[in-house]
C-alpha cells in the first residue's frame, strides 16, 4: 500500500543509505509510494552527508531532483508530490551551499534559479512551496558573500518584497 511503501522507503534509507533509495526510485519511477518515500528519505539523508565521495555525488542527485520537479510542474505529472520534491531539493541545496560558489556547480545554480522562479507572481500558487524556497535561498545567502552578492545582482531582494506583498494573507511569509 501507499503509506507502507513510503515508510519502507524511508526505513530503507535509514538502514542502507542513499544509494539503495535512489536505485529503488529509478527502478519504479511511476510508483507514487516509492517516489514519495524516496523523496522523504533523500530530504533526511542529505543532511547527514559527510564523506567527500558522498558530497561529490550530491550535484548529480540535485540534477535528478530538479528533473523530477520539472515533471511535477507539467500538466500530467507521473507522481504528484511537488512539495516533497521541493523539500528534497531544498535539503540538498542546504547541504551543498557551504561547498560551492556561483557558477561552480551548474546543478546548484539551476536549483537557485528554480527557487527564485518560485517567487515570481505566477509561481506563488503554492504558498508552502514558496516558503520552502524562501528558506533555502536564505540559507544560501548566509553561506557566503559571493552568494549574497550574486542573489542581489539578480534582484532577489525585489522578488522577495513582491512575493511578500502579493501573498500578504499568509503570515509566515
Amino acid at each position: 500500500g501507499g503509506e507502507t511503501g513510503e515508510l519502507a522507503m524511508r526505513t530503507l534509507g535509514q538502514l542502507a543509505g542513499l544509494d539503495p533509495v535512489l536505485e529503488a526510485m529509478a527502478a519504479a519511477p511511476g510508483r507514487a509510494e516509492v517516489i514519495k518515500g524516496g523523496l522523504d528519505a533523500i530530504a533526511e539523508l542529505v543532511s547527514h552527508v559527510t564523506t567527500p565521495d558522498d558530497m561529490r555525488r550530491l550535484p548529480a542527485l540535485l540534477g535528478d531532483l530538479l528533473t523530477l520537479r520539472a515533471q511535477m510542474d507539467s500538466s500530467c505529472p507521473p507522481v504528484r508530490c511537488r512539495r516533497r520534491c521541493t523539500i528534497a531539493v531544498c535539503s540538498t541545496v542546504a547541504c551543498l551551499a557551504p561547498h560551492v560558489v556561483p557558477r561552480q556547480c551548474p546543478e546548484f545554480d539551476r536549483a537557485v534559479e528554480v527557487l527564485l522562479r518560485s517567487l515570481c507572481p505566477d509561481g506563488l500558487e503554492d504558498v508552502e512551496v514558496a516558503e520552502l524556497g524562501i528558506e533555502a535561498l536564505g540559507r544560501v545567502a548566509l553561506t557566503s558573500d559571493k552568494w549574497r552578492e550574486a542573489m542581489r545582482h539578480v534582484g532577489t531582494p525585489q522578488l522577495l518584497s513582491e512575493a511578500i506583498r502579493s501573498i500578504s494573507g499568509h503570515r509566515r511569509l
